[in-house]
């Protein structure tokens, strides 16, 4: 033997059959010869295989879900990753053991420094709280040298006297979902400011169609007023019921701006009892005030003990709509005629409204349409009324639709509940 230098073999006894058992053979010279020790190491070899095969799998379900698996001994400071942690953290195996290990030393250096005493003392909260659980989201340095927003979920395992000796947990990339739910705020804020200036468009619009009926009766009021004041003979009781009808058509106005901007931008409606008789009696004489009313046959069939709780400005400019669409809509008809038909159904617990006139009509590809903010049939419409028509309405638990006329014209359903009735849920 030339070489007197210690030498050792490990591999499979090659006398053994049938199954694999391991040997390391140990070689030391002495005195002028050698002593040899063999031993079996095959629990060893087989904690070896198994462990190499666990990583294995730990790699391959952390590449498949792109998640970083790790484990984390508390007490030695080691941290076992999954293959993930090469391509985002830059870490290379070890050459020897094939093996991604690093320090808590080295996880301190990559954590973000705003954000490590925060997770460092979450995660000792855990430890000493007997948690089972623990998670935390936090910025990491890559191996490009950028931040990354993490979010880690772990075990903690304890040993039997319910110490934590290691941290076994999968860190999930955030940083992308971060960035799109900012862009997605972002967006959201774009979105509101469109819709605050959607709004206050569709407010104002709205504000000019309400506003339009008070004052252009305020408008014949005063013109009415001026005529007899200018006759020879005034008369006065003429002339201050003129003024009076022009007063209360200016409170109108003036409750019609503050309802409708409560309307607008809170849905708000206010709630009293209202004589729905007297209500359509005063929407009949202010609306058709600026038309020649001697031409415009009105038939109400209305109960005079009728009354249900509701807003009444909203809801006499809902009539007051309906009926100023009905004669403008009779405009250039020889048969002008407006019937109003309201009736309690005790049964559904509702008012049924019907306003129904011998108009011109509504075209069959158009009635679908007719409640679509902005869209008008008239020549100088803005195309809110029957818009505004159905928020009020819906505001009141109540529906709107419309039906044409057997022999031409609309007719315009409503139905509301009334005051003791529960929401409607669907009434036909």
């Amino acid at each position: 033997m030339t070489s007197r230098k210690p030498a050792s073999w490990t591999g499979h006894d090659p006398f053994c059959f049938g199954s694999t058992r391991w040997l390391k053979v140990d070689i030391q010279p002495w005195e002028a010869g050698i002593v040899v020790t063999a031993s079996e190491v095959t629990p060893q070899k087989r904690a070896e295989a198994d462990l190499a095969a666990t990583n294995e799998r730990l790699g391959m379900m952390g590449a498949a879900a792109q998640d970083m698996i790790y484990d984390w001994d508390v007490s030695s400071g080691d941290i076992l990753w999954g293959s993930t942690a090469t391509s985002f953290f830059g870490i290379r195996p070890d050459p020897g053991t094939g093996l991604i290990v690093t320090t808590i030393a080295d996880w301190d250096a990559i954590t973000h420094p705003a954000d490590h005493p925060r997770i460092w003392s979450s995660i000792q909260q855990a430890f000493h709280s007997g948690a089972e659980l623990w998670f935390g989201e936090y910025r990491m340095r890559k191996g490009d040298g950028t931040w990354a927003t993490l979010l880690d979920r772990a075990s903690i395992v304890r040993d039997d006297a319910g110490r934590a000796v290691r941290l076994v947990g999968a860190i999930i990339d955030l940083t992308q979902a971060r960035q799109s739910e900012r862009e997605l705020q972002r967006l959201h804020a774009q979105i509101g400011a469109i819709e605050r200036d959607s709004a206050m468009g569709t407010m104002g619009a709205t504000m000019a169609h309400e506003l339009a009926q008070p004052l252009t009766a305020v408008e014949s009021y005063l013109g009415a007023a001026e005529l007899i004041a200018a006759s020879v003979e005034p008369d006065h009781a003429r002339l201050a019921s003129c003024l009076a009808r022009a007063r209360e058509s200016v409170d109108r106005t003036r409750q019609i701006i503050y309802r409708m901007k409560s309307l607008v931008t809170r849905g708000e409606t206010q709630r009293t009892p209202i004589q729905l008789r007297e209500a359509i009696g005063s929407v009949i004489d202010e609306v058709l005030a600026p038309y020649d009313d001697d031409d415009i046959a009105v038939h109400l069939e209305i109960d005079r003990d009728l009354m249900f709780v509701g807003d009444p400005v909203q809801l006499l400019q809902v009539l007051s709509n309906l009926v100023r669409n009905s004669a403008e809509a009779m405009r250039d008809c020889s048969d002008r005629q407006i019937r109003m038909v309201a009736k309690r159904d005790d049964d559904r617990a509702c008012v049924e409204c019907r306003i129904e006139d011998t108009g011109r009509g509504i075209a069959p590809e158009l009635q679908h349409l007719i409640f679509s903010p902005f869209f008008t049939t008239k020549d100088r419409g803005a195309g809110v009324g029957l818009s505004v028509c159905r928020t009020i309405i819906e505001a009141h638990l109540g529906r709107i639709w419309y039906e044409a006329g057997p022999e031409g014209g609309s007719i315009f359903h409503i139905v509301l509940p009334l005051s003791s009735a529960p929401p409607l849920a669907a009434i036909a």
